[in-house]
């Protein structure tokens, strides 16, 4: 299968969020300067949670947050336990 890359603004991403039922509960934007879309998207009610980056990151960094992030949630632990210990 071949991916197709596409740009989406925050408004059409926001916009596509909305559509889908029921809402997203987590939102993971690994990219860098991310966290007022992330704020926005809850604060809108477009997902329930989301995170962001507050700063420049590096692949590097997004990938170990990523790989850290999604196995303390396999492990069963709460969403801001899997933060904190992907930080």
């Amino acid at each position: 299968m071949i991916a197709k890359e596409i740009s989406l603004d925050a408004d059409q991403l926001r916009e596509m969020f909305n559509t889908v039922k029921p809402t997203v509960r987590l939102c993971v934007l690994n990219t860098c300067h991310s966290i007022v879309l992330a704020e926005t998207l809850v604060k809108e009610g477009a997902v329930e949670c989301a995170i962001g980056w507050p700063a420049k990151v590096t692949d590097s960094d997004a990938i170990a947050f990523s790989r850290a992030f999604y196995g303390a949630l396999g492990d069963g632990r709460s969403i801001l336990d899997a933060v904190s210990s992907a930080k």
